[in-house]
C-alpha cells in the first residue's frame, strides 16, 4: 500500500512539510539518516546563535563599566558554553520528535534514495533495505559545506563553519577564508571570545549579496572590533605546520593563524539520491530544478530547501516545505519568494527584505531612498547601542516599499515589520503614518519611511 507522503530529509524543509501533510490527514513517513532538524538545528543556525548569545554576554560584561557597573575581572569557560549549546540543540531535537509522535509522523532511520517516481529505498548499515511506496515524495536533503581540495581539511585546525562549532577551545588566532554570511558570523563569534581574527575575501567587499551601504557599515564596525579584513585577496595556498596554519595570499602576503575556517559556500546533497533513476532534472551544480509549486521535472516528486539552491535559508526551506506539502495533497499553491527576509547574526546584526538600491537600479525602477541612523533613537542611546541604520527603498511615484535594509541592535527582529510592508505592498505613508511606540528601536522604520518621503523628523 502507498505510504501517502514520503519525505527524504528531516531538516527545516522536510520536517515542516511532514507536519503539514500530517495536519492535512495524510499518512507521512520521514526518512532521515542523521538527526532530526538537519544542518540548521544540529550544525548551523541554532548552535551558532547559542554560542553567539554567550559571546553577547561577554560583550556586555566588557562594556559594563559604561553603565556604571564595575566588573573587576571575569573568565570564559568555553567548555560550558559548548555544553549549553549542545543542551539547547538536544532539547529542540526532542521537540521535533515529540511533534512527530503527536501528529502520527513515522520516522525511518537510514539513507533514502529514489527508485522511481513513487518508490524510495532506505538503506542502513547492518539492516535489511526497506522499500517505501508513496503517492508523493518530497526531497529535502539539504546541503554540505563546500570543501575545495586545495585546502587541507583535517576537522580540527582547518575546518568548515559547521566543524568549528564542535571546537572545545577558543583559538588564539583565526583565519577565515570567505567573507559571506558564515564567515562574518564566525568572525563576530570568535573575536568576541578573544580570538585575533582575519577575514580574507577574494571579492572587492565582504557580504557581496548585501546592500553595499550596509556592508560598508559592517566593515567599519568590524575594524573597530579589531577584525582585520582583506578584500580582493584570493588564497593561493594553505599549509599546516606543527603549530599553525599558514596562508599565502594573492600579491605575496603570508598570514599565520592557529586555526582556519573555510567558508566558501555550500553544495547540495543530491548525490546518491537516485535522481537520474527517477528522471529528476538538476543543474550543473547538482541543485534540483523545481517550478513555483516546488514540483520537480517528475510529477508528484517535490524538492525544497538547500537542495534546490537559491537563498539557502532555513525559513525559506520551511515555507517551501509547506508549499510542497499542500501541493503533494492536491493543492495548487505557488511559492512567493518576493518577501523572504535575510538575517545575519553579527555584532551588530544585519537584516534585509526585498530589493536593494542596486537591484532596483538594475531593474530600471525609479526609486527613492530613506535612511535613518540608530544613534538618533532615544532607545538606542539609552541602551548604548547606537551603531547602525535603517535604509528604506520605495517606488518614487507610488511610494510602494520595495526593500528594507537594517544594521544594528535587534535588526533581525525589526525586519518583521519590514517583511510585512514588502509582502503586502505597503507604502511609505502607510508605515510613516502608523504610530510606533516610544522609546523603541521600531521607531527607526517610521523614521526611515519619513526620510524617504522627504519629511524626516529626527534627522536632517
Amino acid at each position: 500500500m502507498p505510504e501517502g507522503v514520503v519525505v527524504i530529509g528531516g531538516g527545516p524543509g522536510g520536517y515542516v512539510a511532514a507536519l503539514r501533510a500530517a495536519q492535512r490527514g495524510s499518512s507521512v513517513t520521514v526518512v532521515e539518516e542523521a538527526s532530526l532538524g538537519g544542518v540548521c538545528l544540529n550544525r548551523g543556525c541554532i548552535p551558532t546563535k547559542s554560542l553567539l548569545a554567550c559571546a553577547e554576554v561577554v560583550n556586555i560584561v566588557r562594556e559594563a563599566g559604561t553603565f556604571g557597573v564595575e566588573v573587576p575581572s571575569f573568565s570564559l569557560n568555553y567548555t560550558a558554553m559548548v555544553e549549553r549549546k549542545d543542551r539547547i540543540v538536544s532539547q529542540l531535537r526532542k521537540g521535533i520528535d515529540f511533534l512527530f509522535q503527536k501528529r502520527g509522523v513515522r520516522l525511518v532511520s537510514g539513507h533514502g534514495r529514489l527508485l522511481s517516481r513513487r518508490k524510495v529505498l532506505v538503506e542502513k548499515e547492518g539492516e535489511e533495505p526497506l522499500k517505501l511506496e508513496a503517492d508523493a515524495i518530497i526531497l529535502a536533503t539539504g546541503s554540505d559545506p563546500l570543501k575545495p581540495p586545495v585546502f587541507p581539511f583535517d576537522r580540527e585546525r582547518v575546518v568548515s563553519g559547521e566543524e568549528a562549532l564542535s571546537w572545545r577551545e577558543i583559538p588564539p588566532s583565526l583565519l577565515i577564508v570567505g567573507g559571506g554570511v558564515i564567515g562574518v558570523e564566525m568572525a563576530s563569534l570568535f573575536s568576541s571570545l578573544g580570538s585575533s581574527v582575519t577575514i580574507v575575501e577574494m571579492l572587492p567587499r565582504i557580504l557581496p549579496g548585501v546592500d553595499e551601504e550596509i556592508g560598508r557599515e559592517l566593515s567599519r564596525e568590524f575594524k573597530k572590533r579589531k577584525i582585520r579584513i582583506l578584500t580582493g585577496s584570493p588564497v593561493e595556498s594553505l599549509e599546516l605546520t606543527d603549530l599553525n596554519v599558514t596562508a599565502k595570499i594573492s600579491g605575496g602576503e603570508s598570514l599565520t593563524a592557529s586555526r582556519a575556517i573555510i567558508a566558501l559556500g555550500r553544495v547540495p546533497r543530491s548525490r546518491d539520491l537516485g535522481l537520474e533513476d527517477a528522471g529528476v532534472r538538476t543543474d550543473a551544480k547538482g541543485f534540483v530544478a523545481v517550478n513555483p509549486m516546488m514540483e520537480t521535472s517528475v510529477p508528484g516528486v517535490y524538492a525544497v530547501g538547500d537542495l534546490i539552491g537559491g537563498r539557502l535559508l532555513a525559513h525559506a526551506a520551511s515555507h517551501e516545505g509547506l508549499t510542497a506539502a499542500e501541493n503533494a495533497l492536491g493543492g495548487s499553491e505557488e511559492m512567493d519568494d518576493r518577501a523572504i527576509p535575510n538575517c545575519i547574526f553579527t555584532f551588530p546584526e544585519i537584516a534585509s527584505v526585498g530589493l536593494s538600491g542596486e537591484e532596483a537600479s538594475e531593474k530600471k525602477l525609479e526609486t527613492v531612498t530613506g535612511t535613518f541612523p540608530f544613534r538618533a533613537l532615544g532607545k538606542a542611546q539609552a541602551a548604548g547601542k547606537i551603531e547602525g541604520m535603517v535604509k528604506v527603498v520605495a517606488l518614487r511615484k507610488s511610494g510602494e516599499i520595495l526593500g528594507v535594509h537594517l544594521i544594528g541592535a535587534h535588526a533581525t527582529d525589526l525586519v518583521g515589520e519590514a517583511l510585512l510592508a514588502v509582502k503586502k505592498r505597503l507604502t511609505l505613508s502607510d508605515v510613516a503614518g502608523a504610530v510606533h511606540p516610544h522609546p523603541t528601536f521600531t521607531e527607526a522604520m517610521m523614521e526611515g519611511a519619513l526620510s524617504a518621503l522627504g519629511i524626516p523628523l529626527h534627522a536632517v
